[in-house]
């Protein structure tokens, strides 16, 4: 085809009335449109199978290394009044090497940046093998969650009333519904109504291994407790078992007594 202008005649600006479009391909398969006040389309005009529009980007840089961006979209409000952080990239997707390229590896992260008052800065990534990391660069599992105001806690919630279970690291939340969490003591615990009511104990504070169920008392390998002075503190029912143990006690050591 004719080119528009040359290397040393360039084009400087081009206008487009609302609905302009531009036709590329020798067939003009591919289409970019002006929708009026809104944006572009892009669009593969084709009506068969694997005619969907694509858009690739690329990066010129021969020999890649780690931490090397092979392409950003970038989220702006240059023009907002208010000036400083209000005009910085408020949010951002990067393709990051993980690594030197060779002839058998082009590991990439996809990285995912987000702005409170700043220019914006990385929040999530997903890495090469999958695995997806919060607050975290180099997550070791298939989803690896670190730090926050919260200390790693994540929360499931109920679609329609609320309630929700909190998974967290070191220290007890005080209040909601339920949580799970490791304590600084590196003790499990489970609370529900902002109460502890289990707890197996590091070795830290008692015995390591200790049960706890409705107390925080210390003292014996298993404690449980009811609240409920007409409940079973603890209730066990066999199932037509022939020749088993419903619950069956012993200990390594003689003892006499009760």
């Amino acid at each position: 085809g004719v080119a528009l202008g040359s290397a040393s005649l360039e084009w400087s600006d081009l206008y487009l009335a609302d609905g302009g479009v531009i036709y590329f391909g020798n067939d003009q398969e591919i289409t970019l449109t002006h929708s009026a006040d809104d944006g572009l389309i892009l669009k593969h005009v084709g009506t068969g199978d694997g005619k969907e529009p694509s858009l690739t980007f690329q990066a010129g840089d021969n020999d890649i290394a780690v931490n090397d961006v092979l392409g950003s979209i970038f989220f702006q409000a240059p023009d907002e009044g208010a000036g400083t952080d209000a005009i910085l990239v408020s949010a951002a997707i990067e393709a990051v090497s993980e690594g030197d390229f060779s002839a058998s590896s082009n590991v990439t992260s996809l990285v995912f940046k987000t702005g409170a008052s700043e220019a914006a800065t990385e929040k999530m990534r997903i890495m090469s093998d999958g695995d997806i990391g919060v607050g975290t660069t180099a997550p070791s599992k298939p989803l690896h969650l670190k730090g926050g105001s919260a200390n790693g806690t994540v929360r499931v919630e109920h679609a329609s009333n609320s309630a929700y279970t909190d998974y967290q690291y070191d220290g007890p939340q005080v209040s909601g519904n339920g949580y799970v969490t490791i304590n600084g003591d590196n003790s499990f615990y489970v609370y529900t109504n902002s109460a502890q009511r289990l707890k197996v104990d590091s070795g830290s504070t008692d015995v390591a291994g200790m049960l706890r169920v409705n107390t925080t008392a210390t003292g014996s390998q298993a404690y449980i407790k009811s609240d409920a002075a007409d409940e079973h503190t603890l209730y066990l029912e066999g199932d037509n078992i022939d020749d088993a143990h419903v619950l069956q006690c012993y200990s390594n050591t003689a003892h006499s007594g009760n």
